[in-house]
């Protein structure tokens, strides 16, 4: 007969393996679940980083697209009063473009851009911007320039309004061109350093050219390829624009630049496909600290007409031949009967930004590879309000704003 003891001890060794098994079990399982957890989490990250570079490609697509968008390229072709005929037929696309993907949600660290220089421009001996010196008591041009009067109420709408901008608005959203295709503003005056800027391409005489331009030693151009930026010299209340700006060890160079007068009226030339400078219609970081906007923003789209513009437009780089495609140059308009204080969870950023539309309306001013995205002004060298006013990255779509009401005026005065 077995011995009763070590039959149970026997027992209790083969037991031993199993319940090490569910001790180990215990432990894994938690971390299988924690490890699947950070897998889902990191594709998840993945998939908002690939939304985020398929916005950038687009951008840098069109930007190689425009390449004669600055001087001799670009149709010249104007309805009513403005242009003569095509002298070029711009980029190949056309207002069939697919719908630009939605940017991503990103953290604060990857869509807050570096700061370059501290901000409030006068700590690098830069002079702070005199913003009552602007003509318009803290805009840029005349009073009576096209960016600064009011949209009448009851203006003439386009024909093709409903089309135009049911094109514009179908995504319910646009973009808000921050950091990498947002353009950085430097101040300059009599003490800044002067530098003789080369341009690159064989388009005549370059206007940043002809003489010594004063840009700050701190200053820098954006870092997507349209490499953009904007000087404004407050002692000759002169402006400059550069596309694709360069520093070098001798000084800079552009691909092409414009100079205009910042108590003009804003429509003498520009480094954008309309022909129209650079800070016309750009939305500024002291705009956004202030809480208003009072004046025309401007936007580039992928449905812009290929050989139709209008005032203040003076030229095209459009490539739609689509019967919804709207002319560079053409001003719309959000509807102003619309309450948009009250619109749940629109942010203030968002809210500036829409009350302007329905006050000042925005131009249709570039090719690019959205329905609409809209000039801000980079924050480099600046305290950035960006993501105070809940614009939280580059790009962001601004959702809360109805785009589905927009509407289209005949002419830029309502007329």
């Amino acid at each position: 007969m077995p011995n009763p003891s070590c039959a149970f001890t026997l027992a209790l060794k083969r037991l031993v393996p199993v319940f090490a098994c569910l001790a180990f079990a215990i432990v894994l399982i938690p971390g299988v679940a924690a490890a699947r957890t950070h897998h889902h989490a990191a594709a998840h990250h993945h998939h908002r980083h690939a939304g985020a570079r398929s916005v950038r490609r687009k951008h840098a697509h069109s930007a190689r697209n425009s390449l004669h968008k600055h001087h001799g390229g670009g149709s010249t072709t104007g309805s009513g009063s403005t242009g003569s005929k095509s002298t070029s037929s711009g980029s190949t696309g056309s207002g069939s473009t697919p719908p630009v993907t939605a940017p991503p949600v990103t953290t604060p660290t990857e869509t807050t851009p570096p700061v370059t220089t501290p901000p409030g421009g006068g700590s690098t001996g830069e002079p702070e911007t005199p913003l009552a010196a602007f003509p318009g008591g803290g805009r840029p041009f005349a009073v009576s320039s096209p960016w600064n009067v009011p949209i009448p109420t009851n203006p003439v709408l386009d024909p093709n309004t409903t089309t135009i901008a049911g094109y514009l608005g179908s995504e319910g959203k646009a973009y808000a061109d921050l950091y990498e295709y947002g353009n950085p503003v430097w101040d300059a005056d009599a003490s800044t350093p002067h530098y003789n800027v080369t341009c690159t391409e064989p388009w005549g005489t370059c206007p940043l050219s002809r003489a010594p331009i004063p840009i700050p030693t701190s200053a820098a151009s954006s870092s997507g390829s349209d490499g953009s930026m904007v000087v404004i010299d407050w002692s000759t209340r002169t402006g400059y624009d550069f596309w694709r700006a360069r520093k070098t060890s001798s000084g800079w160079t552009a691909a092409w630049g414009t100079v205009f007068s910042i108590d003009g009226m804003g429509t003498e030339g520009g480094a954008t496909g309309a022909g129209m400078p650079l800070l016309a219609g750009m939305i500024r970081t002291y705009e956004i600290q202030q809480g208003y906007i009072d004046h025309a923003l401007t936007f580039a789209t992928d449905n812009a007409c290929q050989t139709v513009l209008r005032y203040p437009a003076s030229k095209t780089d459009g490539s739609s031949s689509q019967s919804n495609c709207i002319p560079e140059g053409a001003r719309v308009q959000l509807n102003p009967s619309i309450n948009v204080d009250a619109i749940p969870g629109i942010t203030p950023g968002e809210r500036m930004i829409a009350h302007a539309l329905q006050t000042y309306g925005a131009y249709a001013d570039n090719n690019g590879g959205a329905k609409m995205a809209f000039s801000f002004e980079n924050p480099a060298g600046k305290t950035n309000p960006y993501p105070a006013a809940g614009l939280a990255w580059d790009y962001y779509d601004m959702p809360h704003i109805p785009w589905s009401q927009l509407r289209v005026l005949g002419q830029w005065n309502g007329s």
